[in-house]
């Protein structure tokens, strides 16, 4: 076994006859006969890029919601020095 494996398996051969390791180093996805293949680098690198780019979206949105909900308060009888300092 290599660095990394915990010795546990999918629970049954791929598609060559070989088990393959599941555990937390090794993402792994189901494809659409139902067996595992792992993931490549170049994919593990895209999803982790792709994830990291949904949560600063998500961030910014959030952000942007927060501005808009204290500036939507500016002259106002919300309106205050804290509202001011916030923005």
């Amino acid at each position: 076994m290599g660095p990394g494996n915990s010795g546990r398996s999918a629970g049954g051969p791929s598609q060559s006859g070989k088990q393959i390791p599941i555990d937390d180093q090794s993402p792994a996805f189901a494809d659409s006969s139902g067996s595992f293949d792992l993931m490549t680098d170049e994919e593990q690198a895209f999803t982790k890029l792709k994830d990291s780019v949904s949560i600063q979206i998500f961030k910014i949105q959030s952000n942007v919601q927060g501005i808009a909900r204290l500036v939507d308060k500016l002259g106002t009888p919300q309106d205050s020095d804290n509202v001011r300092t916030s923005l």
